[in-house]
């Protein structure tokens, strides 16, 4: 069985995905991603460049969460507001907004601020509802690492291990290698040390990541 010790490489393998498969895939999309980056790092925030981009149905979702974001977001950041209220008051946003994209930078980077305070129950309600709205194959990826970790740190590791599983049969998988560690870390967890091993030795075969192939080695190494 893994210690929390153990489950912490978990964090460190984000690092190196930033630096590797993930890498690739910006490569191969950067239009995708620097419109993601955009909305994610000051475009929904930033209301007046959105605002000029967009129909009148998408200004009115934008306002929305922009307004979301200086009051209730900030609230939450400054520990104003309680992880519980903020999760309510952000499914209520999220029912009235749909699956209008727009929301997905609000909802990862709220997700990581319920996670640094410790509410992981929170972060994961939120984001598995994000998951059940988008269908981009980026925002299904990140959704479903988020929420994988956030049931992680809840040490449900079972219902992570669903959320790796159906990503990893999904046609929209791109970040495989990374996948199949945290699937291995995560039987590992629950005990299921046959499973632990099918996917960390597919990723010593077959896996592109030198760094993700390492990491599989010494965890099958400890089994």
């Amino acid at each position: 069985m893994a210690t929390d010790t153990e489950m912490a490489p978990n964090r460190e393998i984000d690092q190196v995905l930033n630096q590797t498969e993930i890498g690739a895939w910006i490569a191969k999309n950067k239009a995708v991603v620097v419109i993601f980056a955009v909305l994610l790092f000051g475009g929904i925030f930033g209301w007046g460049g959105y605002h000029s981009l967009q129909g009148k149905k998408e200004q009115e979702l934008g306002k929305k969460i922009y307004e979301f974001q200086e009051s209730s977001y900030t609230q939450l950041i400054d520990k104003k507001l309680s992880p519980a209220d903020y999760a309510i008051k952000f499914k209520a946003l999220q029912k009235e907004i749909g699956d209008f994209e727009g929301l997905a930078p609000v909802l990862i980077k709220s997700s990581e601020h319920l996670v640094e305070q410790g509410a992981y129950k929170e972060a994961s309600e939120i984001l598995r509802i994000g998951l059940n709205s988008y269908d981009t194959p980026i925002l299904s990826n990140m959704l479903s690492l988020h929420l994988a970790s956030a049931l992680e740190d809840l040490k449900d590791y079972n219902g992570a291990i669903t959320v790796l599983e159906d990503l990893n049969t999904s046609s929209k998988k791109l970040f495989e290698d990374k996948v199949y560690l945290d699937l291995g870390r995560l039987y590992i967890a629950a005990g299921n040390k046959e499973k632990a091993k099918l996917n960390l030795q597919y990723l010593i075969d077959n896996g592109k990541e030198a760094e993700f192939i390492k990491l599989a080695k010494l965890h099958l190494q400890d089994l």
